[in-house]
């Protein structure tokens, strides 16, 4: 590869990444192609990280930690002491290898609050409960908005989902903590092969846990696994970095002295908040790595401009199949056709769910009409579309679009007397679309 076509495989990975993966495929190299998508993945993710703003987040999520970290242990040590009983040392170990940079005496006080949440009653659980809720409410809104997710959980299945975040990913963490140290509880020896495989395998679904659940959102198994791989491996670096940093840095003891420590504890929570949201960040690349593949137009990045275009669209894609008597549409389909984000498809199908224009089929991810729409004019259900803007994308190139940019453009001009109903408008487009 000479020079220029150098030059030019590095100018479209970082400004047409899609242009830059349809010339590494033409090449027919698996590797150079593997190559070029992970290059575009990480332009993509980095390009997604600044934009959702994540190194302030992360501060914030940190600076809430801070102030919950006892409530939330307390909480934790409330939901797995009722379930098996855990010692006053092993609460402090398992603290001392997750916050390795925390003072003595904090990791201390935080192992007797542990122990001592079986204790509590009442009002004391609930008010540890609510504290500990702000911390999931901030992580959750940083996901949320990470994922392009505008409503928040209700107050009770917030409830529901940190019940099980705060059960889950701690058993997990804890298991091993255990495998880490004393093989599997003291039957096999620490320096098997498997004993330091398992750990990191414990660690990594720890992770999964809670970006699985914490969005408000589906989020797919293998992208959150992959999500809690990178977290895992992540978190071990920052450990074994800050580890090492901490033990040849004289400057660092000659500055600050013992209250050394205390800086790094914050340091490290810092840290651990900044690559947790960065690992959240690959999972949501990753399911969503097609339509952010356009990021050279990036009409996807502002929905909002096309929702009149995409609403009625889906609303044809909806009501087609019910008249043809097919299968009804899938939310994998919109998000393929319109190359959309689950978020942003689900966004827009809620708001036809909310209008009754459609509804899902219970227990599915199908969407079919609300009522007969045969007979209904398009002009009737258009109108009542909340956005009004009226821009028209590039995809998919079809008859259907061509249709609804004429419609949507003698609309916009007047109000359309067009008595065309949606039994008419299928059966024209069927016609048109076949030849």
């Amino acid at each position: 590869m000479d020079v220029n076509n150098k030059r030019n495989i590095f100018y479209d990975i970082i400004h047409h990444p899609n242009q830059a993966l349809e010339t590494a495929g033409a090449k027919k190299n698996i590797f150079y192609h593997s190559l070029v998508k992970l290059a575009v993945f990480t332009r993509i993710m980095v390009s997604e990280f600044a934009h959702n703003h994540c190194t302030s987040r992360a501060s914030g999520i940190a600076f809430v930690l801070l102030i919950t970290l006892i409530p939330l242990i307390a909480t934790m040590g409330f939901f797995i002491t009722s379930m098996t009983d855990i010692s006053t040392e092993q609460v402090e170990q398992v603290m001392t290898a997750f916050l390795p940079f925390a003072p003595p005496m904090v990791t201390e006080y935080i192992s007797t609050f542990f122990v001592n949440a079986r204790n509590l009653r009442g009002i004391g659980i609930s008010v540890l409960i609510i504290l500990a809720l702000s911390l999931f409410s901030i992580t959750e809104q940083s996901l949320n908005s990470i994922w392009k997710v505008a409503r928040s959980r209700t107050f009770i299945s917030r409830l529901r989902t940190f019940t099980m975040v705060v059960v889950y990913s701690p058993i997990l963490f804890y298991v091993s903590h255990r495998l880490r140290n004393s093989g599997i509880f003291g039957v096999l020896p620490e320096d098997v092969f498997l004993m330091r495989i398992l750990p990191i395998t414990f660690t990594t679904f720890a992770f999964a846990v809670m970006l699985w659940f914490i969005p408000n959102t589906r989020v797919r198994v293998s992208s959150a696994i992959l999500g809690g791989v990178i977290a895992c491996i992540l978190f071990e670096l920052e450990r074994w970095g800050f580890g090492y940093y901490v033990n040849f840095s004289i400057q660092t003891q000659t500055i600050y002295g013992t209250f050394g420590l205390v800086v790094f504890f914050l340091l490290s929570i810092y840290f651990t908040a900044l690559l947790f949201l960065f690992s959240a960040q690959i999972t949501y690349v990753h399911q969503n790595f097609r339509p952010l593949l356009r990021a050279a137009q990036r009409w996807d990045r502002r929905v909002g401009d096309y929702r009149s275009y995409i609403t009625m669209r889906m609303m044809i894609d909806c009501v087609r199949p019910f008249i043809n008597k097919t299968p009804p549409p899938t939310l994998s389909y919109f998000c393929e056709k319109y190359e959309l984000t689950s978020a942003q498809a689900m966004g827009i199908l809620n708001w036809l769910i909310h209008e009754k224009f459609i509804h899902q089929v219970y227990g599915t991810k199908q969407f079919v009409p609300a009522r007969d729409f045969e007979n209904d004019k398009i002009s009737a259900v258009f109108s009542l579309i909340e956005d009004q803007y009226h821009r028209i994308p590039s995809t998919p190139k079809d008859y259907t679009k061509d249709y609804m940019t004429k419609f949507m453009h003698n609309y916009s001009r007047r109000p359309c007397e067009d008595d065309m109903t949606f039994g008419g408008l299928v059966e024209l487009l069927d016609k048109k679309e076949k030849r």
